[in-house]
């Protein structure tokens, strides 16, 4: 073991780095001073901890300058309210119960307002007192107040009703609404006047026992704390061991068990430094995280590094990312359940590390690792952004896609003039030739929850909202749906040329069942059909997004919509996962290795779209062209001029450049004309451009890819109705369309197409929304069929 000179005690006495190995489950222990300042007391808990069966993996010593950052540190949650103050509306709800009505008024005065409410970091600045002074008239609210000074400071009818016929009035913790108040754990709230705090005038200063908390882990000599990283194997001692009998459990030295730190300390049997300041709750020797989630978190924010240990390997076979953890998990995020809001260190406090473990994965299920489809790409970093614009702009969806999302990072490049005719000769025999080479595929969208079409009242999971599953329709003289309208238009090309046609559906969590019947059932017999999943990220709960003025970094409130036993409800974010989970997941490296070169996509509800050779044979011809969109004219016979759409570019039409838009926003009355085309999210694309954009082989590498591409597009917000354990939320949730990776192709043209039916022409666009939207649906099925429609049921 290195040591210094002087009695500064050891220098990374144990090892010279941090040990990142997942053997043992890590906590830290961190001395605090004056006590722990003398090598004696030091060795004497590195030996505890070994007797105890504990791995010592690092001891180093800190920088008195560190003082803060380390406080910060430990104990986040309440060095944030010593900075700010209240930050989540519950916080201010709590502190509103305790401190509002007449009993208040009747001690100070004035009636309970927040504007009496101040940090005591802004309360230093304010009032211009110095730390030390603030911190002694702080633990002046830890002491019985003499009836003289309460008599000076709130008046003589307040003594009397507080004091009675007492000489003393013991304020700490009492049952009225002053002193010193414990709100919850971390925040502390000190009701008082005082002459020297901004003229006597009523206050509430939050967590002013946090400049303490720095002063534990500097000397006056200027050297810092010690920190112990301290590791339990799988048949070691439990945190909760480590808490009772090693450090003691709690905060009271003279209410831990003998034989512990704190405990020894306050009796004589540790060999601490000489102080005048006496062993106490408030110098109690020795942090020790309280969990193993707090552990973790603790190790590598206090000494660098990752996450690490037993703990961070479990979660890692739980399928959680590295960025998964670092985004979201380890900024300690809070919890709401029952209406109690604990950080997930305190909910996880004293668990045996699997139960800490399952406790973290129902709060927080692992979403963007390997084990859950990368998130089909989006980024939990990003999912965090979103959810910081959100919250500075109250929710407004509107102004998070015009002020964080307009502008991102896509390289733009010039469109391809629209095609004229998608019937010449050349083009539809190129096309049909490719269709019996078996160089074409579908991908069909079967994720969404079809609240407009099946109702807002039903579960998510109810199979009356899922769309492309419902048997509204009739053909060839039987109820069908639309993804049996989709597989015999595949099924007809794949007889008519010989070729297969593979089709691959996405499904959600909400669909997975239904859709993977339909894929096992005869509304998919005769054709290679695959089923594929996106999973659902966190929604957000509208109201969490307007009140008090915190940043959502800072987690300070659970923005998340959960059910009664906290899981978060979760929602795909979007139809471009089409795409991103289609190239991560194992399919796009099948199709490639089967000779697939063009992929023709629509809406799974779309029931008049249908696979158009000539489209396919003009990407064959064009190698300049690596998509073709079909758009239709905004202005629709009897359709809303309220249409879902977004910006997509410019496509040139009858010899002039307009503006075509694709789903992403709404578009307004008299927008029409300003936007002549909605793009129908039809579109053909070259598997060489996916191959241009998801480069590598492998999950890995292509779920990489899939991040670069979502972070280059927009990412927009949408207001939804959700019924969760039979109520009704309002939430913001998150979405990128399809449509938007249009603008990171090179090459990309557009043809438009109709709203019914046409003789002339292959297919329309026919979406189901509402229910309403089903008899035009049916009317374009029926005048299809009779004009030979190609589609084959079986």
């Amino acid at each position: 073991m290195e040591r210094s000179h002087d009695d500064g005690g050891f220098v990374d006495a144990v090892g010279t780095g941090v040990s990142l190995g997942p053997a043992t489950a890590r906590l830290l222990l961190a001395t605090k001073n004056p006590h722990a300042d003398r090598d004696a007391c030091l060795g004497a808990i590195l030996a505890r901890c070994m007797a105890l069966g504990l791995d010592v993996h690092t001891v180093r010593r800190t920088q008195a300058s560190q003082a803060r950052e380390l406080a910060a540190a430990l104990y986040g949650s309440a060095w944030l309210h010593f900075e700010r103050g209240p930050l989540a509306a519950g916080s201010w709800e709590a502190v509103e119960r305790r401190f509002s009505g007449e009993r208040f008024r009747n001690i100070f005065g004035v009636a309970f307002s927040r504007d009496l409410v101040v940090s005591a970091s802004s309360l230093l600045k304010r009032a211009n007192v110095s730390e030390q002074r603030l911190l002694e008239i702080w633990n002046e609210g830890r002491r019985p107040l003499s009836r003289a000074d309460l008599e000076v400071r709130y008046g003589a009818s307040t003594a009397r009703l507080l004091a009675r016929d007492e000489p003393s009035f013991d304020w700490f913790h009492c049952p009225w609404p002053i002193g010193i108040q414990q709100i919850s754990s971390g925040f502390v709230v000190f009701a008082l006047r005082h002459p020297e705090l901004l003229d006597g005038k009523p206050l509430l200063v939050i967590n002013g026992h946090c400049l303490a908390l720095a002063d534990r882990f500097q000397t006056d000599e200027g050297r810092g704390s010690v920190l112990i990283e301290v590791g339990a194997a799988e048949t070691g001692p439990e945190v909760s061991q480590v808490r009772s009998w090693l450090v003691g459990d709690d905060n009271r030295p003279d209410r831990c068990a003998p034989g512990t730190i704190r405990h020894d300390a306050a009796s004589g049997d540790l060999p601490i430094a000489e102080s005048a300041l006496a062993v106490s709750p408030w110098a109690n020797i020795l942090h020790c995280s309280d969990g193993y989630f707090a552990g973790m978190a603790e190790t590598a924010a206090a000494l660098g590094g990752p996450p690490r240990g037993r703990l961070r390997a479990t979660l890692d076979r739980m399928g959680y990312s590295d960025d998964e953890v670092r985004s979201v998990l380890m900024r300690d995020p809070v919890v709401t359940v029952g209406g109690t809001q604990l950080r997930l260190s305190e909910r996880t406090r004293g668990m045996p590390l699997d139960r800490c473990a399952e406790t973290i994965s129902r709060y927080f299920p692992p979403v963007f690792g390997p084990r859950h489809g990368y998130g089909a790409g989006l980024a939990p970093g990003r999912l965090m952004g979103a959810l910081q614009g959100l919250r500075a702009v109250a929710g407004s969806t509107e102004a998070f896609s015009r002020v964080f999302e307009q502008h991102r990072p896509i390289e733009r490049t010039p469109p391809v003039p629209e095609v004229a005719r998608l019937v010449a000769a050349e083009d539809e025999a190129a096309g049909v030739a490719a269709l019996a080479d078996g160089r074409v595929g579908l991908l069909v969208p079967a994720g969404g929850t079809g609240g407009r079409f099946g109702g807002y009242h039903l579960p998510e999971s109810d199979a009356r909202r899922h769309k492309p599953l419902a048997p509204v329709f009739t053909a060839v003289g039987r109820p069908v749906c639309a993804l049996d309208i989709r597989a015999a238009n595949a099924r007809h090309w794949s007889r008519t040329t010989g070729g297969a046609v593979p089709v691959a559906v996405l499904a959600s969590p909400s669909t997975r069942v239904g859709v993977r019947a339909w894929a096992a059932g005869a509304g998919a017999a005769g054709l290679q059909v695959s089923v594929y999943e996106q999973s659902g990220v966190y929604r957000f709960r509208k109201a969490s997004m307007v009140g008090a003025a915190s940043e959502a970094r800072d987690l300070v409130e659970d923005f998340l919509l959960r059910d009664a036993e906290g899981r978060p409800s979760g929602k795909p974010p979007g139809t471009l996962g089409l795409i991103t989970a289609f190239v991560i997941g194992g399919l796009f490296q099948e199709w490639t290795d089967a000779g697939i070169e063009f992929v023709a996509l629509a809406n799974s509800d779309d029931v008049g779209f249908r696979i158009d050779p000539a489209i396919v044979g003009l990407l064959e011809r064009r190698p300049d062209v690596e998509a073709l969109v079909l758009v239709a004219p905004a202005a629709a016979p009897g359709r809303s001029a309220k249409t879902k759409g977004g910006f997509l570019g410019e496509v040139l039409h009858h010899g002039s450049w307009q503006t075509c838009i694709i789903d992403g926003a709404a578009m307004a009355n008299g927008e029409q004309d300003r936007y002549p085309y909605l793009n129908t999210n039809q579109i053909y694309l070259r598997m060489s451009a996916l191959h241009r954009l998801f480069p590598g082989r492998g999950p890995d590498p292509r779920a990489e890819a899939a991040r670069r591409v979502r972070d280059a597009l927009p990412l927009f917000a949408e207001e939804k109705t959700v019924l969760l354990d039979g109520a009704p939320y309002e939430v913001l949730q998150l979405f990128q369309p399809v449509g938007e990776l249009l603008r990171a192709l090179h090459g990309v043209t557009a043809a438009v197409t109709s709203w019914q039916y046409t003789a002339a022409r292959r297919g329309a666009h026919v979406p189901i929304k509402v229910t309403d939207d089903v008899a035009a649906a049916q009317c374009f099925l029926d005048e299809a069929a009779a004009g030979g429609d190609e589609t084959q049921f079986d």
